[in-house]
C-alpha cells in the first residue's frame, strides 16, 4: 500500500470538461460584469472603418494591446476619425467576442 493511496481519495472529482463555446459565454459573462464601464487610455495601432461603417482598432501601450470596435452609431457621432499613432482615451465596456474568443473593448 502507498502512502499516498489514502490521500487520492480524499481528492474531488474532476470537474465536467466544458465545450468550447461554454468557456467562452462563462468568460463573457464575467468580463462584461466585472468591467461593464471602463475608460482606457492608449495609442491607436491598425484603424480600420469598414463600409458597414464600424470602426475597428487596436490599442497598445508600451506593455500591452486589445482589439476595440466602435459601432456605427457612435463612430459616427464622435465627430473626428482616430488615425494611427494617436493617443486616445476609449470609454466603452470590455467584452469577449465568442466567434474567436477575443478580448476586446
Amino acid at each position: 500500500m502507498d502512502l499516498f493511496d489514502d490521500l487520492a481519495d480524499d481528492r474531488p472529482p474532476a470537474p465536467r470538461p466544458l465545450s468550447v463555446s461554454e468557456l467562452t459565454a462563462g468568460l463573457r459573462e464575467l468580463v462584461e460584469t466585472a468591467f461593464a464601464s471602463i475608460a482606457v487610455e492608449g495609442e491607436v495601432s491598425n484603424c480600420r472603418q469598414w463600409s458597414s461603417g464600424h470602426l475597428y482598432f487596436t490599442l497598445k501601450d508600451e506593455n500591452g494591446q486589445i482589439r476595440c470596435a466602435m459601432f456605427r452609431r457612435n463612430a459616427s457621432a464622435m465627430g473626428f476619425s482616430p488615425r494611427d499613432g494617436e493617443l486616445v482615451e476609449v470609454h466603452g465596456q470590455l467584452g469577449v467576442y465568442e466567434a474567436r474568443g477575443d478580448l476586446q473593448l
